[in-house]
């Protein structure tokens, strides 16, 4: 994996999680947590992506993971 939950905590804020992942009630209010299960889903998808974008070009997975990709790996999560 190229970024976990935290590393995404970290970066965009744990209130921007759950706004992105949680369930909405009937009033419009959120749920008191993130949905892990996307935030995973999402995370796989993003490293899945960047290893077909590296599998032509480096053994994978790779050994040291540069920060470069992990940033990009947390953009594409959040989007």
């Amino acid at each position: 994996m190229y970024c976990t939950t935290q590393d995404l905590i970290d970066r965009f804020g744990e209130d921007e999680l759950i706004q992105l992942t949680a369930e909405v009630d009937s009033l419009g209010a959120f749920s008191g947590s993130g949905n892990q299960v996307q935030i995973d889903r999402a995370i796989a998808d993003a490293a899945a992506t960047i290893d077909s974008y590296l599998a032509g070009r480096y053994p994978l997975p790779l050994d040291q993971i540069p920060p470069v990709l992990n940033r990009h790996a947390c953009d594409m999560v959040r989007y």
